[in-house]
């Protein structure tokens, strides 16, 4: 991607532009000041260049015109609204195209979550569960991030984002350091009930674990292993994850606390040693 440096007479401002039209916003600014400029800041310096170029800095009017139509993009950028914001989002997180920023990431999470988009709702979430975007230093800003996290990913949740709607159920089951909620193992099976719901390979994995283990429901190993089978018979599964829950069937079985037909335990104890001979090849 093609980058031009520019410095402005009019204003002793340095940037690193780019004029595409989705990366664009990732302006990088080597000397400025407004160190912690805001994109709206941002959008108004070079709206204020725009409107000067004719009259400010004759010898530099091409590349006052180069910010004009940096600024010019932008503001397209901006009227397209929610069509580009997660994407603005992902490429800025990851470094698509781009350098990785986190703190514009932040940002066009938080328009897209504003926008109704789902995934960034989850995202911006995530963010705000791991420290938000580094400003977030004082045990009141964690806790007012957390909470915010948690308005989010309910958000997302109430939606019917499944992946939110496990984060919810982990967060309940948790409780205290984890989040700004109070432990509540009611609402934490009523959110792995839900998700397993839509179908979910881990879903189905955490409600078994709840019968298995006896914790908040009656202990039921007959059930456990019927969510168990669920997820295990849906692909995807990371293959840690089945390896794990297939020993644990093939031993519940094996200490008779549920009782598989022969063909079943045959399946499954092939499909355990093709796993472990995989993992050692």
């Amino acid at each position: 991607m093609d980058f031009q440096k520019i410095r402005c007479k009019a204003c002793g401002y340095r940037a690193v532009v780019t004029l595409s039209l989705v990366f664009c916003v990732n302006i990088v600014f080597a000397e400025q000041k407004i160190e912690n400029a805001s994109p709206s800041q941002i959008f108004a310096h070079f709206q204020e260049l725009y409107e000067q170029q004719d009259k400010v800095c004759p010898p530099n009017r091409k590349e006052i015109k180069k910010l004009a139509v940096s600024y010019l993009n932008l503001k397209k950028l901006e009227s397209e609204g929610k069509k580009v914001e997660y994407k603005l989002a992902i490429a800025n997180l990851y470094g698509l195209g781009t350098t990785d920023n986190l703190s514009a990431a932040f940002y066009f999470f938080q328009r897209a979550a504003n926008h109704g988009n789902v995934k960034a709702m989850r995202q911006l979430g995530l963010l705000l569960l791991q420290g938000g975007v580094g400003s977030i230093k004082t045990s009141r800003e964690i806790k007012a991030a957390w909470k915010q996290a948690v308005y989010w990913l309910k958000a997302a949740a109430n939606k019917g984002d499944v992946q939110s709607i496990l984060l919810m159920s982990y967060l309940y089951h948790e409780g205290g350091s984890a989040s700004s909620l109070v432990k509540n193992d009611e609402k934490s099976f009523q959110y792995a009930l839900l998700a397993a719901n839509s179908g979910n390979a881990r879903a189905y994995l955490n409600l078994g674990d709840f019968y298995y283990s006896g914790y908040y429901v009656k202990q039921s190993y007959k059930i456990a292993e019927t969510y168990y089978l669920k997820a295990l018979a849906q692909a995807g599964l990371p293959v840690r994850a089945r390896k794990y829950y297939l020993k644990r069937i093939v031993r519940m079985n094996q200490c008779g606390v549920i009782e598989l037909d022969s063909v079943t335990v045959i399946a499954l104890k092939k499909e355990l040693m093709i796993l472990v001979n995989k993992h050692f090849c």
